[in-house]
């Protein structure tokens, strides 16, 4: 073989192996490098605590939000004819005298026991006429003046619910 013919056989090799590099046809030039991207992680904000609030030492009725379930009525207490209390939470039994002050109380409950103020008026009753007369914003605690003596019947209702009846005994001074 002439020295042309190896040169020849050899250079065609050459260019063929050139070729084979990089996996691209002979003269499309040379390939890019594929660049794989990996994503920086965002970190995690750390949890932030809810604040709780503070218990309250007795529960304050809810206005309007709580369903009454029960209404109860009682003397709260009764002022004398002096001016000074004379009972505090006295029984519906113990007799009330004529010039007497009765303050009533109404409280109303929820179906678990909690206070509530309902979402209505109170609305009281007394009867018969002619043994007190009664004066106050017409809410929860009533003020009553004897008047003459006799049964004298007290009911409430809030939201629909009746009240516990409330019978006072009002007597005349010294009877």
């Amino acid at each position: 073989m002439r020295r042309r013919d190896v040169l020849k056989a050899g250079g065609s090799a050459g260019l063929l192996a050139l070729a084979g590099c990089g996996g691209g046809s002979a003269g499309a030039g040379p390939s890019q490098p594929t660049v794989n991207a990996t994503p920086t992680p965002t970190p995690t904000p750390a949890p932030t605590a809810t604040p709780t609030p503070a218990p309250t030492a007795t529960p304050t009725p809810a206005a309007g939000d709580l369903t009454v379930y029960r209404l109860t009525i009682k003397i709260e207490h009764v002022v004398g004819i002096d001016g000074k209390t004379r009972l505090t939470n006295p029984s519906p039994s113990e007799p009330l005298y004529v010039g007497e002050v009765v303050r009533l109380d109404a409280t109303a409950k929820t179906v678990d026991n909690r206070p509530t103020e309902g979402s209505g008026e109170v609305y009281w009753r007394f009867g018969p006429e002619g043994i007190i007369d009664w004066s106050g914003a017409v809410t929860f605690n009533p003020r009553l003046q004897i008047v003459g003596p006799g049964q004298l019947s007290c009911r409430a209702v809030l939201d629909g619910v009746v009240a516990n009846d409330l019978t006072l005994n009002c007597k005349a001074f010294g009877s």
